[in-house]
């Protein structure tokens, strides 16, 4: 049901963007050319998921599509049977690499000093806030500047 209401949302806001209209059987994807025309898609969107009140919007960031484990053996038994399709993953790369070094003491310290070293350069050199949260019609505000 999420799928198809996800769908009917995206679809609303393709007509109010005047984007062409796509085929039902295709993924919805979105390219922009400008920060303009993003933050534009963008704001349709809010407007059409604050109509539905039980949606959120959630900005991912990441250039290619990373999948969630596949669970398709486990929902063929009745185990998460919703899992039947892989889902996007929504954890960040930093975060979906760390199971890797859990097992080499060396290998899990450089995992730590490398998100130390991010963290720092996210907060002193690109002085990105440590969180925020905006509601979904508030205006955007860029927190990376032009340089």
């Amino acid at each position: 049901m999420g799928c198809r209401n996800a769908r009917f949302i995206s679809e609303q806001v393709y007509i109010a963007t005047r984007r062409p209209p796509i085929p039902p059987y295709q993924p919805m994807s979105v390219s922009v050319e400008s920060c303009a025309e993003l933050d534009t898609f963008l704001l349709a969107l809010a407007k059409q998921v604050e109509r539905e009140k039980t949606y959120q919007v959630w900005f991912r960031g990441q250039t290619d599509d990373h999948l969630l484990e596949d669970l398709g053996q486990e929902a063929s038994l009745g185990i998460c049977p919703w899992r039947t399709r892989r889902d996007s993953s929504l954890v960040p790369t930093l975060y979906r690499q760390l199971p890797r070094h859990l097992n080499d003491l060396r290998s899990y310290a450089q995992f730590c000093r490398e998100y130390g070293l991010f963290s720092l350069f996210m907060k002193f050199d690109l002085s990105v806030p440590d969180y925020t949260a905006r509601k979904s019609l508030d205006p955007v505000y860029e927190f990376l500047n032009d340089e």
